[in-house]
């Protein structure tokens, strides 16, 4: 029996080398470069784009991280972590999550006296609409019918009365919020393609980050997940020196002066923009 069966290895072997048992498997591979057309096959940069394309388009969703790549090497987006608000057809829209100023948030919300006892700043959010603001919570309540949940624990909206009531009872000091000034937005294909440029990593969102992950080494630990990545793909070399981390100071002299303006207690703020749904 031992040897019959060593007979019949030796046999589906030989088969196997010489084709005649693997004509399933080797004409779906001849049929791949059917999909690209000749100029795609010249001008195109890795012979799948076209299945990293209807990757990337799984990926990016409401509530997804992006992580600059050090392929963008200066500039606003240079090193920073965005969390998307919104993906669709007609563009996308998030918040850059590592960009703390150095104006504090009761300025914006001075009828908010219980901010005076803490330390929260205003966060530059991104270029588009700077006089836009935006709140990202980590409580459902008391936010329910003015705002949107983004994923879990992490929901935008709301408005500056109720965020006053909600910290007078918060005694705890466990309510999680940011406030963002501004937004950063693409328009339809302008994120599909920065991403298959290799502009950006992509990953999921979640609450620690948001709330809990210190601005100055955000960016570095969402991209150290994605070492192994460019070690493989990219010429460019893995940012491991202790220069390529942002002081806070130097981030908030990165953010861009932000028009003066101020909320009061019956003022909203956004969970989108006037073009974009969400």
């Amino acid at each position: 029996m031992l040897l019959f069966r060593k007979s019949l290895t030796v046999l589906f072997v030989a088969l196997l080398l010489s084709g005649w048992a693997v004509p399933a498997v080797s004409i779906p591979l001849l049929m791949a470069p059917s999909f690209f057309t000749p100029e795609q096959a010249v001008n195109e940069p890795h012979p799948f784009q076209y299945f990293k394309s209807l990757a990337h388009r799984q990926r990016l969703a409401q509530g997804k991280l992006l992580i600059a790549t050090p392929q963008i090497g200066g500039g606003t987006f240079s090193r920073t972590v965005i969390l998307l608000l919104d993906y669709n057809p007609g563009g996308a829209m998030g918040l850059i999550l590592n960009r703390p100023t150095a104006v504090p948030l009761v300025e914006v919300l001075p009828e908010v006296e219980d901010l005076r006892e803490r330390p929260d700043v205003l966060h530059f959010g991104g270029p588009v609409s700077k006089n836009q603001v935006f709140l990202l919570h980590g409580s459902p309540r008391p936010f329910d019918e003015e705002s949107a949940q983004l994923i879990d624990g992490v929901y935008v909206g709301g408005n500056p009365g109720i965020l006053e009531d909600t910290l007078q009872q918060d005694a705890s000091g466990s309510l999680r919020f940011r406030v963002y000034a501004g937004y950063a937005g693409w328009t339809a294909g302008q994120l599909d393609n920065e991403v298959l440029r290799g502009d950006w990593q992509v990953h999921w969102g979640n609450a620690l980050t948001v709330f809990e992950t210190s601005p100055i080494v955000m960016w570095k630990e969402l991209l150290f997940l994605s070492e192994s990545h460019w070690a493989q793909h990219q010429a460019l070399p893995f940012p491991h020196a202790a220069a390529n981390v942002m002081t806070l100071e130097g981030m908030q002299k990165s953010a861009p002066e932000l028009p003066e303006f101020r909320l009061g207690v019956h003022s909203k703020f956004s969970c989108r923009s006037p073009h974009m749904r969400l």
